[in-house]
């Protein structure tokens, strides 16, 4: 919420608290928390780290179930939530390729 609303600050503070809580956790758990760090970083500006975190959940094992942690490619597309990325040009080389392959 915080990042929706422009606190930056905060919304990256939650963010990494969020992944600290989840890190030992299971992958998965802590994969979620990485998706909602991405969506934050997306959210606040921070672009560069938005995409190095997307990068790497596009073939990391996932939760289907979970709401930011079911990433790929059409979510990516569609989700107005990534528009924020939509002209940055690492992140249009990831929307023109094939969907990566899961990486257990």
């Amino acid at each position: 919420m915080y990042a929706f609303l422009g606190r930056k600050k905060e919304a990256i503070e939650e963010g990494l608290r969020s992944l600290e809580v989840n890190s030992q956790n299971t992958i998965v758990e802590k994969n979620d928390s990485l998706s909602a760090l991405a969506l934050i970083y997306a959210q606040t500006g921070e672009e560069d780290k938005a995409i190095d975190l997307i990068e790497h959940l596009l073939t990391a094992p996932t939760d289907m179930y979970r709401p930011f942690s079911n990433m790929t490619l059409v979510d990516l597309k569609w989700g107005r939530q990534w528009d924020p990325l939509g002209n940055h040009p690492r992140f249009q080389k990831i929307l023109a390729s094939p969907e990566p392959k899961t990486v257990f």
